[in-house]
């Protein structure tokens, strides 16, 4: 986790600590002391780890020159063209991204930030015109469980994505949540 910081405000987030607020992002050391470890692969996440730039790139850079494989898991509301050209120069392998609903309203009524769906088809198409590599993840709850297929079949249709899962929301102890959460019926389904 590169920082707390989100620029989303997810309801269903598993995370238990606040997000949108001052926290400090992993300092350097922590970056050196896991390069250290010899991991072969490790995932960038957060908070939303481009809410830390510098710490970000200063991790994929630390880590790539132990020669592993960097992803980077983000809501890519902050992404812009210069973040893709950097990201594919320095080597990252790929980025897990989450989309909620295969349109706006369902989209941003679930991050809880208008416009969020529109800056996610924008960064989407930043990275796909690059062939570079993207997964897709809908977290599941009562207020999109009908709309997984058309989610799936928007992100292929509009973005040639073909790697796409649903996973059930995870249900935090901090949380009431009881209102989407899904029954052991539609968590089956």
């Amino acid at each position: 986790e590169i920082t707390e910081l989100c620029t989303h405000k997810c309801r269903h987030c598993y995370n238990h600590y606040s997000h949108n607020i001052n926290t400090s992002s992993t300092n350097k050391k922590i970056i050196e002391n896991i390069a250290k470890q010899e991991f072969f692969d490790i995932t960038l996440t957060g908070g939303e780890p481009l809410c830390a730039k510098p710490q970000m790139y200063n991790a994929i850079q630390t880590f790539k020159e132990r020669n592993m494989d960097v992803r980077i898991n983000s809501n890519l509301h902050l992404l812009n063209e210069k973040d893709v050209d950097k990201i594919i120069q320095i080597g990252v392998n790929s980025i897990l991204s989450s989309i909620l609903g295969p349109d706006e309203k369902t989209h941003d009524n679930l991050t809880g930030i208008n416009n969020s769906f529109l800056k996610l088809k924008k960064s989407l198409g930043y990275l796909t015109k690059r062939n570079f590599g993207v997964a897709m993840n809908m977290v599941v709850n009562k207020d999109n469980i009908k709309k997984v297929y058309d989610t799936g079949k928007f992100l292929f249709e509009e973005f040639g994505i073909t790697y796409f899962c649903a996973t059930p929301m995870v249900i935090s102890p901090c949380k009431d949540l009881k209102d989407i959460t899904l029954s052991r019926k539609e968590y089956i389904k």
